[in-house]
């Protein structure tokens, strides 16, 4: 493995970590939330007052186990380390936009006549030939520095990250809605308005990067095409129907007639 190859792996190996730990410190902060909820606050600020050292040995150790409970889980199973992506499907679908966006920009290295065709083909399609061009140009060594530059990678991350905020805020708001219908008390109340206000803040904070993300993206894989254009635009053409392509040419053909 080459130097280069050595540490892009290991720039992804610690972003993937960042992701699971950020997501571990969520689903933790949900667990210790819900505890407290079932507890009652009121209990659980008399335990305080009274067995101050032992309850806070005692949570010290319980989040320790804990956050490191999570991150195995995260580490070792796989359905759990994609559960970002699912979140996203389920909250906002910045990926799937991503994607689009992604692929609009790539067909940009097409004649405008060409670009329609292209734009019919299925999801599956376009995805399959996304990664292809980006499996072709990766050779060159310029565009890891230039998606480094962009600092696309980590914006990712963060995003992902408050995701599981989202998700988390949202099942504790949810908790904290039920210990308020059950026992109406008055922390009951304050722990519900600060759930959801947390739920909010992250889903906005979470629209806001996306958006960013998007733009990123745009002008990142803008700068790609217009690096490597004769070569995104044979990969495109070479998985073009055939039919498509006849029916291009006889447009072209007729509209030479019609000119002439």
């Amino acid at each position: 493995m080459t130097s280069d190859a050595q540490f892009q792996y290991h720039y992804f190996e610690h972003l993937e970590a960042l992701i699971k730990k950020g997501s571990a410190a969520y689903l933790l902060l949900f667990l210790t939330g819900t505890l407290i909820l079932i507890v009652d606050p009121v209990n659980f600020a008399a335990l305080l007052s009274n067995h101050l050292f032992e309850l806070l040995l005692s949570l010290l150790l319980f989040l320790t186990a804990g956050f490191f409970g999570f991150y195995f889980l995260l580490t070792h199973f796989g359905w759990l380390s994609g559960l970002h992506i699912r979140l996203d499907k389920m909250f906002l679908g910045f990926l799937i936009r991503s994607n689009d966006v992604i692929y609009t920009t790539l067909i940009s290295a097409l004649p405008e006549q060409e670009q329609i065709v292209a734009t019919g083909f299925s999801g599956e399609v376009k995805e399959k030939l996304a990664q292809s061009i980006f499996t072709r140009v990766s050779t060159d060594s310029n565009l890891f520095d230039l998606l480094l530059r962009s600092d696309i990678f980590r914006f990712w991350m963060g995003y992902w990250i408050f995701l599981y905020g989202i998700f988390a805020f949202s099942l504790l708001t949810a908790v904290a809605f039920a210990a308020v219908i059950l026992r109406a008390g008055a922390y009951d109340k304050a722990f519900f308005t600060v759930s959801w206000c947390l739920a909010i803040l992250h889903v906005s904070l979470s629209i806001v990067m996306g958006k960013y993300i998007i733009r990123i993206m745009v002008s990142t894989v803008t700068e790609i095409v217009d690096a490597h254009k004769d070569t995104i635009a044979q990969i495109i053409r070479e998985n073009l129907p055939a039919a498509s392509m006849t029916r291009l040419s006889q447009e072209e053909d007729a509209s030479y007639e019609d000119l002439r």
